[in-house]
């Protein structure tokens, strides 16, 4: 590659690379080094197939050159008994600014029969910049060894930022514990960035082994944040859905748009979420549905120097259940006289096999927060429970977590039915949810709009259940330990426009349009004020001169006008009212004689 001031590729043409099997140590494709500004455009599919090592894009960027790639097509890596990646990347001490990118308009994808395989890994350190995105998928497989879908890190300032269009697919057929394989891996130190989007199609890794659908560690200053749009599943014998570590005041963001499912063997250690913060750092993973593990639901670990006076951040927030399969739904962790603030939202149920809420002996009640909607309480009645508290180690309820326990807040839902508007009195706000803690009451002041009438209001899903009015005639629950409180209400339409109605009475007004004739001195119109349901004799014939009156004829509502044909009624004819009804006289010219 020329290592001029200014280099400059341009392709008209759509370009495919292909290297075929080789039995080099190692193969590119395309490998691109630059250290001054370089261009490429408009390549087409890069194809690489080789004996040994294969790399489909190679980019390196240093030394304050920049790089801009465009691929019009798919990357693609094949190695037989060396290690596969489809793109690699490489930022080093980059010029202030000034941002490497490349740009993929179809997959990428990497694949080895004996070794490990990447289907993209990005580096950026000492302010560098790189910017990679990929419309449709990224793959990566390994017949022996580990596989990784992404692999982002970044040092010294770098910043890396990689956007997926259609998911992250990652399979390992290694049976090695050593190492495991992951649909994500992000590494940051240093007060580097990294950020990484998935568009659709969410995180999917498989393993014999050992699997981690997103891996993620940062350090001294750094900042992790990703957004996952779909799910991620992670299935392996021992299978970790997320793991977030935050060290030294460093933040990681993680937000999946989707379910977290951790699919382990029942005698592994899989987990759903894993959250570690220390040193006055900040963990965040918010996932919009459920949460499922083979084992346990969600680990929260904070450790810090009891003399550093820092404070460490954990948020775990989940849209739908909590479940763990073979041990306890929160495990929370953390250090002797360490200040920590770590809060817990699920909404919806909460269960472990083996318990529901385990805390270490040095989580005090203050540092914990829980708003939760349900939980499934173990037969010993104990939601929560302390490490090492019984006789033997076992975990067991103490005074703190019964005062944990009466410090839960709990989640009350609403239907608002049709016709009617729903408040709650006796409610606490937590992150947007309304919540009260066991034994307070809760009242709920329904305001029904005209039309409707309030049959009942009740608590619970599928069996529901009647609830007491106060002397107000509001209705109110206490909140029962556990939770699950769900408030509805029952209502009924009064009435429905509608010809074919019956049912209870409504004011309707039916009105005569004489067109031009009289009943005696009345020229009309003749207006009538009834209620559905009510029979009424229709107006004798009115007189006209020159006419002979013939029938009322309907006047039909616009909406229904070249719907169905008026009706027509004879004079002092009896008619059942089931609307607001308009009626004109049709006449017929005289004979003369």
């Amino acid at each position: 590659m020329s290592k001029n001031k200014y280099f400059s590729v341009f392709l008209s043409y759509l370009l495919t690379l292909c290297m075929a099997l080789s039995c080099a140590a190692a193969a590119f494709a395309l490998d691109i080094d630059a250290d001054s500004t370089t261009e490429i455009q408009n390549l087409g599919d890069i194809t690489v197939i080789a004996a040994g090592d294969a790399t489909g894009l190679n980019v390196l960027a240093e030394n304050g050159g920049t790089a801009e790639i465009t691929v019009n097509g798919n990357v693609t890596a094949t190695s037989q008994h060396g290690t596969a990646d489809g793109l690699t990347v490489d930022v080093e001490d980059g010029s202030e600014g000034y941002e490497s990118t490349v740009t993929v308009s179809g997959s990428v994808s990497a694949h080895s029969d004996d070794e490990a395989a990447t289907g993209i890994s990005v580096g950026a350190s000492e302010n560098g910049e790189a910017e990679i995105t990929v419309s449709g998928t990224v793959s990566a497989e390994s017949g022996k060894e580990s596989a990784y879908g992404v692999a982002a890190t970044a040092l010294d300032e770098g910043e890396v930022e990689i956007t997926v269009g259609k998911g992250i697919v990652v399979s390992s057929h290694s049976d090695m514990s050593s190492t495991g394989s992951a649909g994500i891996t992000a590494n940051a130190a240093v007060d580097a960035e990294v950020e990484i989007t998935v568009e659709s199609g969410g995180v999917s890794v498989t393993s014999e082994k050992d699997s981690t659908g997103i891996f993620s560690y940062a350090h001294t200053g750094a900042d992790i944040s990703m957004e996952i749009n779909g799910d991620v599943v992670s299935e392996a014998e021992n299978a970790a859905g997320i793991a977030a570590y935050s060290h030294d005041k460093a933040t990681t963001e993680i937000e999946i748009e989707g379910a977290v499912k951790a699919l382990g063997a029942d005698s592994s250690d899989s987990t759903g979420i894993t959250a570690v913060a220390d040193g006055g750092s900040s963990t965040t993973v918010e996932v919009d549905e459920d949460v499922t593990s083979a084992v346990t639901g969600v680990k929260i670990i904070v450790t810090d120097d009891s003399s550093s006076g820092q404070t460490e951040t954990v948020f775990v927030n989940i849209g739908g259940d909590l479940t763990a399969g073979c041990d306890r739904a929160l495990v929370v962790s953390d250090c002797q006289d360490n200040t920590a603030a770590i809060d817990v939202v699920v909404a919806g149920t909460v269960h472990g096999d083996n318990g529901t809420i385990v805390v270490s002996p040095n989580v005090d009640a203050d540092e914990l927060t829980l708003t939760l909607w349900q939980v499934d309480i173990p037969e010993d009645g104990d939601i929560i429970k302390e490490l090492n508290a019984g006789p033997g180690g076992e975990a067991a309820a103490t005074e703190k977590t019964k005062e944990m326990e009466q410090n839960i807040l709990y989640i009350i839902k609403v239907e608002e039915p049709t016709g009617a508007s729903i408040s709650l009195n006796g409610t606490s706000e937590s992150h947007d949810w309304q919540t009260a803690k066991e034994g307070e009451t809760v009242t709920m002041i329904i305001s029904v709009e005209e039309g409707y009438k309030l049959i009942g209001a009740y608590n619970g899903l599928g069996r529901k259940i009647p609830l007491k009015q106060d002397k107000d005639g509001n209705y109110y629950v206490e909140v029962p330990g556990g939770g699950g409180v769900y408030r509805t209400a029952e209502l009924e339409e009064l009435f429905k426009a509608g010809k074919w109605w019956f049912g209870e009475t409504a004011p309707v007004t039916v009105s005569f349009d004489f067109d031009g004739g009289k009943i005696g001195e009345d020229e009309g119109p003749l207006v009538i004020d009834t209620w559905i349901g009510n029979y009424i004799h229709l107006p004798q014939a009115p007189e006209k001169d020159g006419c002979t009156f013939a029938y009322w004829e309907e006047i039909l509502p616009e909406e229904e006008t070249g719907e169905r044909e008026p009706l027509q009624y004879k004079a002092g004819q009896s008619l059942q009212i089931l609307d607001n009804m308009r009626f004109i006289a049709v006449w017929e010219e005289s004979e003369t004689l």
